[in-house]
């Protein structure tokens, strides 16, 4: 049994991608301050017009230039996010 916590509402988009990690920023010295990142997909770009955003734990554990995989949901605010996101190599 995990958590019964249900994430905010999340709209789950079919079908995997691969991109690219464009850009990392690491948490900064702030108080409650998260690492977090993007993934550049054309293929996520033309269904969203943005790049796709990684989570602080999604982010600390890849590295700009990286190859990866990953499912994307669509948070509250409209934003595209990783989800189950998978290294494919490291450049």
């Amino acid at each position: 049994g995990g958590s019964a916590a249900a994430a905010p509402a999340l709209v789950q988009v079919q079908g995997s991608f691969e991109g690219t990690v464009k850009r990392i920023s690491p948490k900064g010295s702030a108080p409650g301050s998260h690492a977090f990142g993007f993934v550049e997909c054309e293929e996520t770009n033309r269904l969203y017009g943005r790049d796709v955003f990684l989570n602080d734990m999604q982010a600390e554990g890849v590295a700009v230039g990286a190859r990866v995989r990953f499912e994307v949901a669509v948070n509250a605010r409209g934003m595209p996010q990783a989800h189950n996101l998978e290294l494919l190599s490291q450049w």
